[in-house]
């Protein structure tokens, strides 16, 4: 689980940087989109894992 948390927080300020690059060129809803995707994608790849 900690594996998991770790890939989450990383995934998570890897979105964050991406969103500020995003921001300063003004897409703003891309940024959102790609943000929202990123945690739907890892949401389900952690609910995955925690399935026996």
């Amino acid at each position: 689980m900690t594996c998991n948390l770790w890939i989450y927080c990383h995934f998570s300020l890897m979105s964050l940087s991406f969103c500020l690059v995003l921001f300063l060129c003004s897409d703003t809803l891309f940024c959102i989109s790609i943000i929202l995707l990123l945690h739907s994608t890892l949401k389900s790849l952690l609910l995955m894992e925690d399935m026996p």
